[in-house]
């Protein structure tokens, strides 16, 4: 955030503080309900929790910032992008999502090669557990044969 940016979002917040003082302001009326009284209240606690400044005008990376944390060019960041990229949720998210992909960059794997590794080895892991879950369910599954004694006619 730039200090214009900054300047903004303190604008903003004091709009907001300033509306939430009028709103405590009436909900001190004496002839208001109780129940308009928790209304106004719970309306004061939305603008001061989800009407930040700060969050509203945060901006999100550019493609060269993120170009340069992943290490891949612009295009292919706009791409994965297109693709559903998660680059919001940060980088354990999109590590996630890389891994899946079929095809990296050479920079790129070359960078998080060792949190790809380790997502491997763990997806290795799962899957060998998987199987063993399935054979287990299949033997669980089969009809039990019980051992029969052979009847001895004496």
């Amino acid at each position: 955030m730039n200090a214009t940016e900054r300047r903004i979002a303190r604008l903003w917040d004091g709009a907001v503080l300033a509306v939430c003082r009028e709103i405590e302001a009436a909900r001190e009326e004496p002839t208001l309900a109780e129940d308009h009284r928790r209304l106004l209240c719970g309306l004061i606690n939305q603008l001061q929790s989800n009407f930040r400044g700060r969050e509203l005008f945060a901006r999100g990376e550019t493609l060269a910032g993120l170009a340069r944390r992943y290490a891949a060019s612009e295009r292919t960041i706009s791409y994965w992008k297109a693709a559903g990229c998660p680059f919001s949720a940060g980088q354990w998210k999109v590590l996630d999502w890389l891994f899946l992909r079929p095809a990296l960059p050479r920079r790129t794997r070359a960078k998080f090669a060792r949190q790809l590794a380790g997502r491997r080895r763990r997806a290795k892991d799962r899957e060998f557990l998987g199987l063993v879950r399935y054979a287990q369910a299949l033997a669980r599954m089969l009809p039990r044969q019980r051992k029969r004694r052979a009847a001895h006619r004496w």
